[in-house]
């Protein structure tokens, strides 16, 4: 069963290792929204799911939003090319991508 963003937020908040109430009120929310949401089978609205992403750091809201992990370094390359010139981004992509090939093993037909 393929994960939905709410089950990756679950894990993120799990992975936080903070208490659901500390997240919560880090994130400026009351004391018992992240288990009271949760508990009711619900999901954050909008404005509060942004304010615990915020509180969770970049790593985590890229993790809950496309389930790719990321670490700090990953997402500085990414904030550096979010900025780029279009072109810039292309030749990054490609670089990236035959990058990836060389490091691909090699099928029994293509020896």
């Amino acid at each position: 069963m393929k994960q939905t963003w709410t089950d990756r937020l679950k894990q993120a908040i799990k992975d936080d290792g903070r208490s659901k109430r500390r997240l919560s009120l880090d994130a400026g929310l009351g004391p018992n929204y992240i288990e009271q949401t949760f508990s009711r089978g619900s999901s954050p609205v909008q404005e509060k799911l942004a304010a615990i992403l915020d509180a969770l750091g970049p790593e985590a809201a890229l993790f809950v939003y496309t389930g790719v992990r990321a670490d700090a370094q990953t997402i500085q390359m990414l904030d550096y090319l979010a900025e780029a010139p279009e072109d810039l981004r292309n030749s990054t992509l490609e670089l990236l991508k035959n990058l990836a090939r060389k490091q691909m093993p090699q099928s029994e037909g293509d020896r």
